[in-house]
């Protein structure tokens, strides 16, 4: 290996994907699953502003996070990741980030925090279930860590999984490839996480990134 090589950043090798992390306790598990489907990621603070990346990921993931979006003071994401042009997956925190900066009153806090397994079934469209879900079946168990929830769907999207708790468990963009899901697939808790909407993202989008 030359010395060239040594030096170039992994970044300007490999198809990477970026996580903007939002302080989710998971967040450093999510990047080493992505690497056990040889998909390169990098972490990043949600802080990062996109005007300042010497880089230009393939698709981004905006980690969970201990906070309300709707509270004071919570971590946002810079609005230009919105507009990126490149695939988007949000997850807990992540999805309702997604949601609140399209609206402010689509997240508001659950009457009942749902913590652990839960059982997510998806939905189905013409009989399919959506891309997110092709190999799973219809329901799986999954894991679960929120106290605020959609009120409503962003405009745009529709739902492509609901549980007991949350009737938008997962949601996906009509037009645009962006999804959101209220759950953990990153932790082995969620029933074969290897072919959760994460080994998804993992195995499908990045092809198409």
């Amino acid at each position: 290996m030359s010395a060239t090589d040594i030096e170039t950043e992994p970044h300007k090798l490999y198809d990477t994907i970026l996580v903007l992390d939002f302080g989710s306790q998971f967040s450093h598990l999510l990047i080493r699953r992505m690497r056990e489907f040889n998909v390169y990621a990098e972490l990043l603070p949600c802080t990062q502003k996109a005007s300042e990346l010497a880089w230009k990921p393939k698709g981004i993931i905006l980690s969970g996070g201990p906070y309300s979006v709707y509270e004071e003071g919570a971590p946002h994401v810079d609005p230009a990741w919105l507009d990126y042009g490149v695939p988007i997956l949000g997850i807990c925190y992540g999805m309702q980030e997604l949601a609140y900066r399209l609206s402010p009153d689509n997240v508001i806090a659950g009457t009942a925090r749902e913590y652990g397994l839960a059982v997510l079934n998806a939905s189905k469209v013409s009989g399919h279930v959506d891309r997110l879900f092709e190999g799973i079946g219809e329901d799986m168990r999954c894991w679960m860590s929120h106290g605020d929830k959609l009120a409503k769907l962003p405009d745009g999207f529709h739902t492509i999984a609901t549980t007991k708790n949350s009737e938008y468990a997962a949601i996906g963009h009509s037009d645009k490839p962006i999804y959101a899901i209220q759950f953990h697939p990153e932790v082995t808790h969620t029933e074969g996480y290897v072919s959760c909407p994460l080994n998804s993202a993992y195995k499908y989008l990045p092809s198409q990134w």
